[in-house]
C-alpha cells in the first residue's frame, strides 16, 4: 500500500481513495456512498497516473458523495433494461406519457437484436465500449432491416422507415446512461458515438413546392362522400388540423358558443401530445355540427357507431366529465397496480363504457370512405394536419398562432414569453372563411 509514509516528499496523498501497488498497475480503491460499497478502479501507468486519478475521484467524493467509477462490463441489455425502467417511473410520474415508454422500447429492441447477433465484434460486448464505427454499422444495419408494418404479426415485410428514430432514442440511452445524475452507468470521459454530428441523418425533405398529399379539393371530396356520422368527425378535422386521436376525450363541456377546447385532463390522467391546451375558434358551421340546434347534454361529444345509433347502450353513456373523472378514480383505487400502464388501461375502460371511440375506429371509418375514393395509401388522416398548417400559412397566420392551433409545444425562446395571440380569433375566421369556402358551402 502507497500510504502518507511512503508519498513523494511535497505530495499529498488524496483523503479518501488508497493507492495499491501491483507488478505492473495501480489500483484506487474508495468507499462510494451512491454506491453503497466499495469500488476499486485499474490505473494503467506510473504513480503519477494514479495520484492524479485518484485526487479526480477524491474531489468528486468530497463534492458529490460519489467517485464518477462505474463498472466497465455492464451488457447492453443491462443498460436497455436500466433505462427503460427510468422511462416507466417517468410515465408512472406523469412526466411522459405511457405510449412514449412503448415507442421508445419498440425501438430499442432493433438494437438489442442488433447486440445479440452473434457477428458483432468481441470488443463492442460491452455498452462503455461503443464508438463511431459502432453507431455507423447499426445504422448500415438498419437501412437493410425490413420488418411488418405498424408491429403486426404477420404481413409483407417493407423496409424500415422509422430508422432516425431508433438512432435518436439510443443516442438519448447513451445520454442518460453517461449523465452522473440520471444513469450514472457509464464512467466520465464517454463520448456518445450517436450525437447527431457523428451519425448524419440523411433523410430527404419532401417537396415544400408541392401540394400536400391531401389537397382541398381532396379533402371537399371526403366529405361530400362521408355519411351524417363521419361528416360530425371529419368535419373539425378538415378545419381545425386536429390530431386524430384528439376527438376521442372531446366532451360537451368542452364546446362553447365561441370555442372548441380541446385541453389536457389531469382528472383522467389525460396529456395531450403536445402537453398544452387549445381553444379553437368555434365557427357556426361547426357549432351546429358538434352540438346540433336541441340543449347540450352532458359526455362525449363521439361515441362509436352503434352507440349513436341507439344499438348499444353503454353503462356510463352519457356520463358527464366529472363523473368519468370520478368513475376513473374509483377504479384506479380498486386496482392493485397503479403504474403508467394500468392507468392508462383503466382510461381506456372508462371511455368505452362511456360510449367512447378508439384510434382504430376512426381510422377505420377514414379509411371506408378513402376506399370509396381510391385515394392512395400515401393520404392519411394526418395528412389533414398538413393541409391545415400549408392553408393558414397561405393565409398569413404566422409560425406561432399556427403552433398553437395545431398543439404543439411551445418554444422556449424569450419572444414567446412576451408573445400574446390577441387578435388569432379574427384571424383564423376569416382565413377559415376565404380559404375553407367550399367545405363551408358543404357544410351550410
Amino acid at each position: 500500500t502507497i500510504d502518507d509514509l511512503t508519498f513523494p516528499s511535497g505530495v499529498t496523498p488524496p483523503k479518501k481513495v488508497r493507492i495499491y501497488q501491483r507488478a505492473e498497475h495501480y489500483l484506487l480503491q474508495w468507499w462510494d456512498p451512491s454506491a453503497g460499497k466499495t469500488l476499486n478502479h485499474r490505473v494503467d501507468g506510473d504513480l503519477i497516473d494514479s495520484i492524479a486519478r485518484a485526487r479526480e475521484i477524491d474531489a468528486k467524493l468530497q463534492a458529490f458523495r460519489r467517485g464518477g467509477v462505474v463498472s466497465r462490463d455492464l451488457g447492453h441489455d443491462a443498460i436497455v433494461d436500466a433505462y427503460l425502467v427510468d422511462q416507466q417511473r417517468r410515465a408512472d410520474a406523469g412526466q411522459i406519457a405511457f405510449g412514449t415508454v412503448q415507442r421508445y422500447r419498440s425501438a430499442l429492441d432493433h438494437y438489442r437484436s442488433y447486440t445479440d447477433t452473434a457477428g458483432l465484434d468481441r470488443r463492442y460486448r460491452r455498452a462503455c465500449t461503443v464508438d463511431r464505427a459502432f453507431a455507423m454499422d447499426f445504422a448500415a444495419h438498419l437501412k437493410q432491416l425490413t420488418v411488418v408494418g405498424n408491429g403486426r404479426a404477420k404481413g409483407n415485410k417493407r423496409p424500415l422507415k422509422s430508422i432516425d428514430y431508433v438512432l435518436d432514442v439510443t443516442r438519448a440511452m447513451y445520454e442518460w446512461a453517461a449523465d452522473p445524475n440520471r444513469g450514472g452507468l457509464i464512467a466520465d470521459g464517454f463520448r456518445n458515438p450517436f450525437l447527431r454530428d457523428v451519425v448524419a441523418r440523411r433523410k430527404v425533405p419532401a417537396n415544400p413546392l408541392g401540394e400536400p398529399d391531401i389537397t382541398m379539393a381532396m379533402a371537399e371530396d371526403f366529405l361530400k362522400a362521408c355519411d351524417p356520422y363521419q361528416l360530425r368527425l371529419f368535419a373539425p378535422m378538415v378545419l381545425y388540423g386536429l390530431r386524430a386521436s384528439e376527438p376521442i376525450l372531446i366532451c360537451h363541456e368542452h364546446v362553447t358558443d365561441e370555442f372548441l377546447h380541446i385541453n389536457c385532463i389531469p382528472d383522467l390522467d389525460y396529456l395531450t401530445k403536445g402537453h398544452r391546451d387549445k381553444s379553437l375558434p368555434l365557427l357556426p358551421e361547426v357549432h351546429k355540427l358538434l352540438v346540433g340546434t336541441g340543449g347540450q347534454e352532458p359526455g362525449l361529444i363521439y361515441t362509436r357507431r352503434r352507440v349513436s345509433e341507439g344499438r348499444e347502450n353503454p353503462t356510463l353513456l352519457g356520463c358527464s366529465l366529472d363523473g368519468m373523472a370520478g368513475a376513473y378514480r374509483e377504479r384506479i383505487q380498486q386496482n392493485k397496480s397503479a403504474d403508467a400502464s394500468a392507468r392508462k388501461k383503466v382510461r381506456n375502460t372508462v371511455i368505452k363504457d362511456a360510449g367512447g371511440l378508439t384510434y382504430k375506429r376512426i381510422e377505420g371509418e377514414f379509411k371506408r370512405i378513402t376506399k370509396v375514393l381510391g385515394w392512395p395509401a400515401e393520404a392519411t388522416m394526418k395528412d389533414f394536419r398538413h393541409l391545415f398548417n400549408t392553408t393558414m400559412a397561405n393565409a398569413g397566420l404566422s409560425l406561432e398562432e399556427r403552433a398553437y392551433l395545431m398543439g404543439q409545444a411551445p418554444a422556449n425562446h424569450v419572444n414567446m414569453v412576451y408573445l400574446h395571440l390577441n387578435t388569432l380569433v379574427e384571424k383564423y375566421k376569416t382565413a377559415a372563411n376565404d380559404q375553407y369556402s367550399g367545405v363551408l358551402k358543404l357544410l351550410r
